[in-house]
């Protein structure tokens, strides 16, 4: 099986839809060895936040001289670029090495009777089994969503369980209330593991805490008020102190990330007290050198700037328009905007109305899961916004660099790699 063979099974997979619940990720495990049991995590759950927490914490090991593997969901600029080991994709010639393995595992289990894992359990399965043939230290790992019955939940050696947020997003499947969607997040704290959470809703704080308190899990709080916001030595660059360090700086964006990067400070803070061996400079330098493509990335500095941001449910939405009015105080943005049609789009409008004066509508590549943009530009018109659709990424650039000194491409991670093509 070659590369091209072994993306056509997952496409041929993806038909099997969603399974929640970790029994179907069990049978597919067990049948490959439980390669899982023989590798170390910190297990990232959380609304928004993942993603780039799971850059933070994987980039500091890695400075610090560890081998560590990165299990991301959704990808933005390639497919393989959910499976990483010290930030490098898993190969072509890698990822279609592991998949027959997992083809004869999912046809035994076929012939037994049992149903057909997903492909995020498959996928989930070939990055364990690429992360211990490769003799990985530790594997940082975000949640595909929620956490208690996602199949990422089946690890037992979890040594860190963070908790980035908590918001309204995937309702249909975790729970409509903020306590449903926290107790399902919830669900990767391990007995003996360490949490660390920060910035929560009240009933999610009392949640996390009591399940933590059930296992006699440590727990590790960021609290704001040792977050000191220091001037930055550029305008793309964020530099604060948190507790004992100082002149900490990052590239990400948004006064979120700030919160983001001291979320890793207190995972690795963790992980030093059970044995992990990483200097206050490796911590520093670690920061410093993460980067996040999507999270308020600027990809061209002037004439227009153009940002790329995968903010798709409200409190992403947010964080965003904070971060714009943060950046560009006396100008209005535009944006290029394509969504899931299961987001609540007013409530992302909303965020986003008062520093945007126009939104271009587009459709995603996803056709079955996409507002289509005729639709979209419906909504944009109701919430107050100027609007226009397009047919494509391109045509919509295209026109909005034509129109503004500042423009936004947001709204989902799915389209956001496309944008490095025409700007």
């Amino acid at each position: 099986m070659d590369y091209k063979e072994a993306r056509a099974y997952i496409d041929e997979a993806a038909k099997a839809g969603i399974s929640l619940g970790l029994d179907s990720i069990r049978n597919l495990l067990n049948e490959l060895g439980n390669p899982q049991d023989d590798l170390k995590f910190v297990h990232i759950a959380g609304t928004n936040g993942k993603g780039s927490v799971l850059a933070y914490v994987s980039t500091i090991l890695e400075v610090a001289g560890y081998k560590t593997g990165r299990y991301v969901s959704p990808t933005v600029q390639s497919y393989r670029e959910r499976i990483q080991i010290n930030r490098t994709n898993i190969s072509p010639s890698e990822f279609a090495t592991q998949l027959p393995k997992i083809k004869q595992a999912v046809d035994r289990l076929l012939d037994a009777g049992l149903p057909h894992p997903s492909v995020f359990e498959i996928e989930t399965a070939l990055g364990f089994l690429h992360f211990k043939e490769q003799s990985c230290d530790i594997v940082v790992m975000e949640t595909g969503m929620g956490g208690v019955t996602d199949a990422t939940n089946i690890v037992k050696n979890t040594l860190v369980s963070l908790i980035t947020s908590v918001s309204r997003d995937h309702m249909a499947f975790l729970g409509d209330t903020i306590a449903d969607l926290t107790r399902a997040k919830a669900g990767i704290i391990k007995k003996g593991c360490y949490v660390v959470y920060g910035s929560l809703p009240t009933e999610s704080k009392a949640i996390v805490q009591a399940a933590a308190r059930r296992v006699k899990s440590p727990v590790y709080l960021v609290n704001s008020a040792d977050i000191v916001i220091q001037k930055p030595a550029s305008k793309y660059t964020q530099t604060f102190g948190y507790k004992e360090r100082d002149d900490i700086t990052i590239s990400l964006l948004g006064k979120h990330q700030i919160e983001n990067a001291t979320l890793a400070i207190e995972a690795v803070r963790a992980l030093q007290n059970q044995g992990f061996a990483v200097t206050d400079d490796q911590i520093k330098t670690g920061l410093r050198d993460t980067s996040w493509f999507g999270r308020v990335t600027v990809v061209k500095e002037k004439n227009p700037v153009v940002i790329v941001d995968g903010a798709h449910n409200p409190d992403a939405a947010r964080a965003l328009a904070k971060t714009l009015a943060d950046l560009f105080p006396t100008e209005k943005s535009v944006g290029v905007m394509g969504v899931f049609k299961d987001k609540e789009v007013p409530e992302i409008l909303a965020e986003v109305k008062p520093v945007m004066r126009k939104i271009h509508a587009i459709s995603l590549p996803d056709e079955k899961r996409t507002l289509a943009a005729e639709m979209l530009k419906e909504f944009v018109f109701a919430s107050g916004i100027e609007a226009e659709s397009h047919t494509d990424l391109k045509q919509a650039l295209d026109v909005a660099k034509e129109e503004a000194e500042v423009v936004v491409v947001f709204g989902s991670l799915s389209h956001l790699g496309m944008v490095l093509d025409h700007v």
